[in-house]
């Protein structure tokens, strides 16, 4: 008798010391508590989701995280200020990977199941003691992992001659793996994680301080469902099928926008542009005459002309804000790269200079700017004009992007050597064509405004084949 209640003690401890999460799920952090250079801090929360009232967040969470959307009785671990910042703390990842719905669909499942899942207790742990979360273990299936990383693995960058996981692994694409992903993304020297996050990749049930955790293990979309074979890689063509929710794709191949682009030369204007580095360097770097700060003004003007198109349609005035692609939600701002975004198309930031504390000398100026920019394209500068890299629309800017003509390798020392600039407008793309004949309307006008302008500073001419509709 006394050997049957030891074994019953002893079961009954193992039971205290590995309860299983809760089958009905908790939040392990709730709202935000802090606020650091890198984004905010939730707060520590041990208790069940709370019904998401607001409107807004409610659309913000059907658009970026439909797994998680059940209507107007939605119970989430996250408010009104997390998702907030997650569409602000993932804007550069949705610019890069939203030409692939799928693999956006499937990367953003990490954040969303992380930010707002109402069972986060089953996969994730809080490390710290204290009301804020500053280190937490985040369990994750390796089955969903490695989908995800084949979804995405392939996605170009737009414009550009690399892969859009270079920019988001912290390293080139060919040397980025599932496991080396996630390393990056949950550290906080990346300076855009606040807290750092440990991932613990398995596809088995794992026990954690004496308790069960699940591994995140939400379902994700073939690349090839919704994305173009460049894109994924395969040679066969995309079967549709809509995002959970019908949010997130249309259910239809298609391309996400047009692009309207023009390039500008100075073939008659060889003249060298002298600018000493900020001190204590001496050294001298030589730009070309694009570089001219007169002739960034005169060029802002001609881009300005061309957001000022204004064409008569069934009686409207359409110009280029009614048509525009808008990348970030809620946003009014078109997409447009140019390298006048390093300056977001302002006359008055390209002016700029900061003084050394006498007043007689320039420590930094707009070729300072755009030298830091071109190294960190998604970072407030470092030469301290305390002015940003990314554009109006608030989208990192890439050279390889808005400059051509320049020879070696993508590095800042040769991009002063560029002999184009290009400018690319993105124009809103309808799966059904009828709606794209109002953007047809603009984009003749557009047309007939470049071939008519005439500069004795500057050549310009259009990029004729990206006007077709076609996937980029």
């Amino acid at each position: 008798m006394a050997m049957n209640k030891y074994v019953f003690a002893v079961f009954l401890l193992l039971a205290v010391m590995q309860t299983p999460v809760s089958v009905n799920g908790q939040c392990v952090m709730y709202s935000e508590c802090e606020q650091t250079p890198s984004g905010p801090l939730p707060c520590t929360y041990s208790g069940q989701p709370i019904t998401l009232k607001d409107q807004k967040s409610l659309q913000i969470l059907k658009n970026y995280c439909p797994d998680l959307y059940e209507g107007s009785n939605t119970k989430t671990c996250c408010d009104e200020m997390q998702l907030s910042s997650l569409v602000k703390q993932t804007r550069l990842v949705e610019q890069l990977l939203s030409k692939c719905p799928s693999c956006l669909h499937n990367f953003m499942a990490i954040f969303c199941e992380m930010t707002c899942s109402p069972k986060q207790n089953a996969f994730l742990k809080v490390m710290n003691q204290g009301k804020t979360v500053h280190s937490l273990d985040y369990v994750i299936s390796r089955d969903f992992l490695y989908s995800m990383f084949n979804s995405c693995k392939n996605v170009e960058l737009t414009s550009a001659n690399d892969k859009a996981f270079s920019i988001i692994c912290g390293r080139s694409a060919s040397e980025c793996t599932p496991e080396n992903l996630l390393s990056y993304l949950g550290s906080t020297s990346n300076g855009h994680t606040p807290f750092e996050i440990s991932f613990i990749e398995t596809n088995d049930n794992i026990t954690i301080g004496g308790r069960d955790y699940h591994p995140m293990n939400q379902s994700t979309i073939p690349c090839s469902e919704s994305c173009s074979s460049r894109d994924c890689g395969v040679p066969k063509l995309p079967r549709p099928r809509p995002c959970p929710g019908g949010s997130c794709f249309d259910g239809q191949i298609r391309p996400i926008y047009r692009q309207e682009q023009v390039v500008i030369t100075r073939p008659h204007n060889h003249t060298v542009v002298r600018h000493y580095l900020p001190p204590p360097s001496n050294d001298l770097m030589n730009y070309t005459s694009l570089f001219d700060k007169s002739f960034l003004h005169l060029l802002l003007d001609f881009q300005q002309s061309i957001r000022n198109i204004s064409v008569k349609f069934e009686n409207q005035d359409i110009g280029l804000k009614d048509i525009c692609y808008r990348p970030h939600y809620g946003s009014d701002s078109c997409a447009v790269f140019s390298i006048l975004e390093y300056w977001q198309s302002n006359h008055s930031n390209i002016d700029k200079i900061k003084m050394d504390q006498y007043g007689f000398f320039v420590l930094a100026d707009y070729l300072d700017h755009f030298a830091s920019c071109a190294v960190v394209s998604s970072e407030i500068d470092t030469v301290g004009l305390n002015m940003s890299c990314s554009s109006s629309a608030n989208q990192a800017i890439y050279p390889n992007m808005v400059l051509a003509g320049y020879g070696g390798e993508n590095q800042v020392e040769y991009f002063n050597s560029s002999t184009a600039f290009v400018i690319t407008f993105l124009i809103q793309n309808y799966q059904d064509d009828r709606m794209n004949d109002v953007a047809r309307a603009w984009e003749g006008e557009f047309k007939k405004f470049v071939q008519n302008f005439r500069s004795p500073n500057m050549t310009v001419s259009m990029n004729m084949p990206l006007l077709a509709d076609s996937f980029y």
